[in-house]
């Protein structure tokens, strides 16, 4: 991964094999998205991932997160579309299956970043993958504590 210009606010790119994404670092949203100014186009049909995004980012405790990846292709297939977390981190994903997954920002101790992976696929088994990484923001002092336990036998 090449970042070229990391500057929050100027548009930023990073070189994923042979081609180039602009990151746009916008608040509460990531987004990753296909420069196609500077790459091919693939025209053998397999899918290109242009942009995958992350909202809201940072998340926290108790947020809706929307992950959405979006796709070009030269022959505009059906796609499949398969997330998956990579990490130690499991939550559970809503919709895996589709464009735009979603789930429920767990409670944590600390800041934790978690990162996903796409893979979009056509009717004759091309497929394209991309991972993005988002924040969940941690809740430091609100967790309950146990202070002490007692059984009862009845």
């Amino acid at each position: 991964m090449n970042l070229l210009n990391p500057s929050p606010g100027v548009k930023s790119y990073v070189r994923l094999g042979k081609r180039r994404y602009v990151i746009l670092l916008i608040p509460t949203l990531l987004i990753l998205q296909y420069d196609s100014a500077e790459s091919e186009f693939v025209s053998n049909g397999t899918p290109v991932i242009t942009a995958v995004r992350v909202h809201p980012n940072p998340s926290t405790h108790g947020d809706i997160v929307t992950l959405n990846v979006q796709v070009l292709s030269s022959d505009q297939d059906n796609f499949s579309y398969l997330w998956s977390e990579i990490g130690p981190l499991i939550v559970s994903l809503s919709s895996a299956d589709t464009p735009s997954p979603s789930f429920i920002a767990p409670q944590l101790k600390k800041d934790t970043n978690v990162t996903f992976s796409v893979t979009v696929s056509n009717e004759i088994g091309r497929a394209s993958t991309m991972n993005i990484t988002t924040l969940i923001k941690g809740s430091s002092g609100q967790f309950a504590k146990i202070t002490s336990v007692e059984f009862r036998n009845h």
